[in-house]
Order: C-alpha cells, then sequence, then structure tokens
C-alpha cells in the first residue's frame, strides 16, 4: 500500500517522498490505519520490518494535525484532545543506540515543521538533556527507563503532559529487567493517552503488560513464516572450534562484501576478532558492553560512513535495535542459544527487498543451538561448502585473548597485591599461620634438619666495645636498684595511714584466695 493512501499529513508525506519512500512495509499497512485514529496497538514485529516508521508516522501525523489550525476538516479527528504547548509524545525503548536511531527518524520524518525531538539515556550528560528540554516545548521524547524515571523524579517533566506512549522492543526491555520501571511509568500516565507497544516476540509477559495499560489494543502481528525473508540466503559450515577464525577469514575474502556483521556470543571475544581481521588487512571494528557510550557512538557512525570501517563486530545486547541499511552479509560466529535471536541476525542483511546473506559458523558446540533454530523457522539451513582454494592461506592467527588495554599491567599488579595482602589477613587470622609455613619447608633428613634448627636459633648478642659511658652508668644503676629491691626482701614495709593501697594490692589476695580453693579441691579429689 502506498504511504499516500494512508490520507496523512501533506508535510508528513513531503518529508516521507523526501526520503525516498513510497510504499508502505507489511507491519506498516497493518499499524498506520489503526494508529492514526488513536488506537491502542500490540505489534509484533522483528528489527528490519519497518516498525519504528510504523508507529512514528501516525504519531508525527496527529502532531501535526494538532498544531495546525487550518488541517483539513477529515484530519481534524486524529488531532490529540487535550493538546497544549506543553504535550508530548514519549517512546521507551531499551538501548542508546536505539534511541539515538529513532530520535534521528523521527527528526527526519518532521523535518520541514522541526518538532523538538529530544534523545534522554543514560551515560550521558543528564544537564544537556534537560536543556534540550526546556529551551522549547517538547515534541517527541525518546528515552531509556532509567533516564526517564531520573528526569520525572527531578521534576524537569511532567508525565501527566504525555498523550502518546510507545514501548519499543518491549521483550527486550524484560529481558534487561525493565519490568518495574516500565509499570511505574504506566500508573503516572494519564489515562487517555494513546497506548503502542511493539515487540520482536510476544510471550506472556508482553502480553499481560499490554492487556493490563492497552485499552483493548488492536493486535499487529506479522505471522511467523514472514519473520525470516525469503530474499536472505542462509548457510551453516560445519567446522572445528579452533577452525573458526580461518573460515571466518576465507568467507569474507570470497564474498567481498561491502558491509558485514559478525556476531559472537561472548562479549570478551569482540575485541579480538576486530584485531585478527584488522591485522588480516580488514576494516574491522568492535562493538560491546565494555565500550562507554561515547566510544560506542563513534564505532557506529564509521562504521555507517562509507571508506571508514566495513566490518562490524558484536554481540546480540550490543547490536539490539541497530538499523544500518546496506548491510549484505551476515556472519555468526557463535550460534546463538535462543533461536529469535538467530532470525534478529540474519534480519539486519537483505532489507527493503535488497537480497543478502547469513552465515554460520558450527563447530560440535553448536549442535544444539542448531537443532533449536532449525526448529523454530521451519526447515534446515542448507550446508555450505568451501574449496581448498578458498580457504586462506598464509594469514595472521587469531588470539583470542583480549587486548592489553583491556588487561593491563597494571590491573595484574593491583590483583596481585589483593591476593597478597588477602593472604595476609588469612595469616594473622590462623594461629601460627607462618610458622606453619615455615615448618611446611623442613626437610624431611634428619642432618639438614639439625642444622635448620640451629639456623632458626636466635645468634647471641655480643656487646658493643663503641658503647658510650653513659650507657654503661646506666646499666649499672640498674643493677644497683635491682639488687636493693631483691635485699629488701623478707622485710616488713610500713605504710602511712594516707597511703592508700594500690590495685594491684587489693586484687593479691583475691588471687591467692582463688588459688587456695583450687588447691583445696584438688586435694580434697585426689586424697
Amino acid at each position: 500500500m502506498l504511504y499516500n493512501d494512508f490520507g496523512i499529513h501533506s508535510d508528513l508525506k513531503a518529508n516521507i517522498a523526501g526520503l525516498g519512500y513510497t510504499e508502505a512495509t507489511p507491519i506498516q499497512d497493518l499499524v498506520l490505519p489503526h494508529a492514526i485514529e488513536g488506537k491502542d496497538i500490540s505489534g509484533l514485529a522483528q528489527t528490519g520490518t519497518g516498525k519504528t516508521a510504523a508507529f512514528l508516522i501516525p504519531l508525527i501525523h496527529r502532531i501535526f494535525v494538532s498544531r495546525d489550525e487550518n488541517a483539513p476538516e477529515e484530519f481534524k479527528k486524529h488531532a490529540f484532545k487535550n493538546w497544549s504547548d506543553s504535550s508530548f509524545v514519549l517512546c521507551l525503548v531499551p538501548t542508546r543506540e536505539l534511541a539515538q536511531q529513532v530520535a534521528d527518524q523521527a527528526a527526519k520524518l518532521s523535518a520541514n515543521q522541526k518538532l523538538n525531538v529530544v534523545s534522554a539515556v543514560g551515560g550521558e550528560d543528564i544537564n544537556i538533556q534537560t536543556k534540550q528540554i526546556k529551551e522549547s516545548p517538547l515534541d517527541i521524547l525518546i528515552a531509556t527507563p532509567g533516564r526517564l524515571i531520573d528526569l520525572y523524579k527531578s521534576h524537569h517533566i511532567d508525565l501527566k503532559q504525555v498523550v502518546a506512549v510507545v514501548f519499543d522492543e518491549a521483550d527486550r526491555m524484560f529481558d534487561m529487567g525493565f519490568q518495574d520501571d516500565m509499570k511505574y511509568i504506566l500508573r503516572r500516565l494519564p489515562d487517555d493517552r494513546q497506548y503502542l507497544l511493539f515487540s520482536a516476540t510476544m510471550n506472556l509477559d508482553v502480553l499481560t503488560i499490554s492487556y493490563q495499560f492497552g485499552a483493548e489494543p488492536v493486535e499487529c502481528h506479522l505471522r511467523s513464516e514472514k519473520l525470516k525473508a525469503d530474499n536472505v540466503q542462509d548457510e551453516v559450515f560445519h567446522v572445528g572450534q579452533d577452525e573458526k577464525a580461518q573460515v571466518l577469514l576465507s568467507l569474507i575474502k570470497k564474498e567481498d562484501a561491502k558491509q558485514v556483521i559478525i556476531f559472537t556470543n561472548l562479549k570478551r571475544l569482540v575485541q579480538p576478532i576486530a584485531t585478527f581481521l584488522q591485522k588480516n588487512g580488514f576494516e574491522a571494528l568492535g562493538i560491546s558492553s565494555l565500550l562507554n557510550q561515547r566510544q560506542r557512538n563513534r564505532v557506529l557512525e564509521h562504521f555507517k560512513t562509507e571508506g571508514k570501517a566495513n566490518i562490524l563486530v558484536a554481540t546480540d545486547v550490543a547490536a539490539r535495535g541497530l538499523d544500518v541499511q546496506g548491510v549484505d552479509l551476515v556472519v555468526n560466529f557463535d550460534l546463538p542459544d535462543d533461536a529469535e535471536n538467530y532470525v534478529h541476525r540474519i534480519g539486519r542483511t537483505g532489507r527493503a527487498g535488497a537480497k543478502g546473506k547469513a552465515f554460520s559458523l558450527s563447530s560440535d558446540r553448536d549442535v544444539e543451538a542448531l537443532s533449536r533454530i532449525q526448529e523454530y523457522i521451519g526447515h534446515k539451513v542448507e550446508i555450505g561448502w568451501l574449496e581448498d582454494a578458498d580457504m586462506a592461506k598464509d594469514f595472521v592467527a587469531f588470539d583470542p585473548r583480549p587486548k592489553d588495554e583491556f588487561f593491563s599491567e597494571r590491573k595484574r599488579a593491583v590483583d596481585r597485591k589483593k591476593r597478597d595482602m588477602k593472604k595476609g589477613r588469612n595469616n594473622k587470622k590462623r594461629p601460627g599461620g607462618n610458622q606453619q609455613n615455615r615448618n611446611a619447608k623442613k626437610s624431611s633428613n634428619p642432618e639438614e634438619r639439625n642444622q635448620q634448627q640451629r639456623s632458626d636459633k636466635p645468634k647471641s648478642s655480643k656487646p658493643n666495645p663503641n658503647r658510650s659511658k653513659s650507657n654503661n652508668k646506666k646499666r649499672s644503676t640498674k643493677k644497683s636498684s635491682s639488687k636493693a629491691k631483691s635485699a629488701s626482701k623478707g622485710k616488713l614495709k610500713v605504710s602511712s595511714k594516707n597511703r592508700k593501697p594500690s590495685s594491684k594490692a587489693q586484687s593479691a589476695p583475691k588471687k591467692e584466695n582463688l588459688t587456695s580453693k583450687i588447691t583445696g579441691v584438688f586435694k580434697k579429689l585426689f586424697s
């Protein structure tokens, strides 16, 4: 169906045409007619099917109509009921990358009216975000749940002014632990707001929140057989675990693809795979949670810019919501444990009707995952082959260890110091710990053991001939005083009446009485 057939605002039509789009995607065909009328939506579609535009186009249309006093009469029923200068549309997304992509697309679709579109995510300066919100009336706010709650609690936004809310990739939000945050936000929104929820999978959690907060939402679900595009050729290569790097290099050289995304299950392998490809002559970059937000933005910018880097190594979490046009090859370095993630991965290629390829490297470790994937998609993945002539030779070997920047010598030194401190505490807690260590080193040979015992004895201190006379005098004084004390033993001391007995003198009789009592008990027992 053509976009012109939906009856949307003329300014929005011009923006869509300027982006080169004329025909709606299947998910847009299902969503647009109902969303334009203000109905709640429960959408099921994977990334790359056009679902972002499926909720942005009707919402931007409704904003244009609400702001346009001269809108056609048939459009006035599409306007938001309680629209004011402080009203805005809220889009909630699970990741920072997805927030930026939605914000970019919203800005393009509203270019000629210049709506105030703000992206508010964690990991970036909240002061800059609040300034963008306040500098002009807010129209669309795209946010991650955590940062939105921060803005709400600091009174920078009023959730009662929300006229429509979108939950994009709701299943991913549940996976990332945002369930309580989602409910916290929904309970503070007006009852008459429009509610649109989109998910790649429709599990019990998603269904529950969809019907708990949606007013009989219209189900716009793509059938499962449409989840995997027909124009994507997927093949699996059965290899040994140690052969994966060589086969990966061989496939990239053979296909000569313009843009490639490589998926791995482990974030610690992202950088080693990228480094391996770099050393063998390819412009490759890695993106994972080990990078901060600024580094991740720079990697994505370089990957999207032609001529800077054409290979991106990523994990499922880092690439979720990543919308890059022109990817013609996807390689699964590891098969995903979740069969649905396989569909998400290969869905990065073959977009907008273009042909794409998806290759998977399967070792003995991936047998069970491959079985689940084939059962989920409903057919066996075709087996791929590489001729000996196509196998890469004379290449720099793959080192699975991360770069030194993640495991630097300084970090290792700190770890050693922590271990030493921990050992010291353990020795202090265990009586005689150091002595046990010394005894453990004693030799079983009697002669050597005697020699060790002699060496362990403290050496006798010899008198220092250079000792000063004053020290000799002090020593003689101490000797005389000790003689005087010993001489005074046995003599009775007459204490004055004013002198108070010392604490030691007071406690002495008690000690003697206690000793005598104990002695008496023993005498009775053994007499």
